[in-house]
């Protein structure tokens, strides 16, 4: 039984009591200032009597309380998808997988490694950048044309590129001892970033780039494979 209804009617239970004694003290000629205490004393202890009396609704408020908390179970299924999510993310594919699958259907990382073999295949001699130390350079390698260094950043993503990310690979290529830069995205730059990216040296290659570059030659790929085969 809830709270409120408990205590509906243990002040009915009272009401009612007071009333009854009132009347029968009218009726007896022997109502007074004492016996008007005497009731009303009576009246409250009467109430907070049958109140206690009256049983509470545990099993409700103990499934409020398991409701509110998860069990643990439940808990260990939620790690147990974080950590697989998290492991899906960072999984990379071989290399035969990933040359074969469109660009929207490759992680972060597989798209780094997309255009690393890319670039590896046209002759430029690709590096690697050590993950997590890479000070916003995934790649460094060679320009034939320029005989330079070139650091190149490279972003899966949905959103647009900034000038802020267009300024961190500025500052990014001088820590690798890079003369000029390359910004790689699935996505696309804002005008300002374009504008950044020209003042600063930097070469922007959005969605159309990867279209008219590492998807033909994606393309080509696997249609050799295919005759090889």
């Amino acid at each position: 039984m809830s709270k409120s209804k408990r205590n509906n009617i243990a002040q009915i239970t009272a009401i009612l009591f007071t009333s009854i004694s009132f009347y029968i003290a009218f009726e007896t000629n022997t109502f007074n200032i004492y016996t008007l205490f005497g009731i009303l004393t009576i009246a409250a202890m009467l109430n907070g009597v049958v109140y206690s009396l009256l049983p509470a609704n545990k099993t409700r408020k103990s499934s409020k309380r398991e409701g509110n908390k998860p069990s643990k179970k439940k808990t260990k299924n939620i790690s147990r998808s974080k950590g697989a999510l998290k492991k899906s993310t960072n999984f990379v594919r071989s290399d035969s997988t990933i040359t074969q699958l469109p660009i929207n259907e490759l992680g972060w990382r597989e798209f780094e490694r997309l255009c690393f073999l890319y670039f590896k295949a046209k002759g430029y001699n690709p590096e690697e950048t050590s993950k997590g130390a890479d000070g916003g350079v995934d790649l460094i390698f060679l320009d034939p044309s320029e005989h330079t260094r070139v650091a190149v950043q490279i972003k899966k993503y949905q959103k647009q590129i900034t000038v802020r990310e267009i300024r961190e690979l500025h500052a990014a290529k001088r820590n690798h001892n890079c003369m000029l830069a390359t910004f790689i995205t699935s996505s696309s730059f804002t005008r300002d970033a374009l504008l950044q990216a020209d003042r600063f040296g930097i070469k922007t290659c959005d969605s159309n780039w990867l279209n008219n570059h590492i998807v033909k030659w994606q393309k080509q790929l696997n249609s050799q494979n295919k005759k090889v085969n």
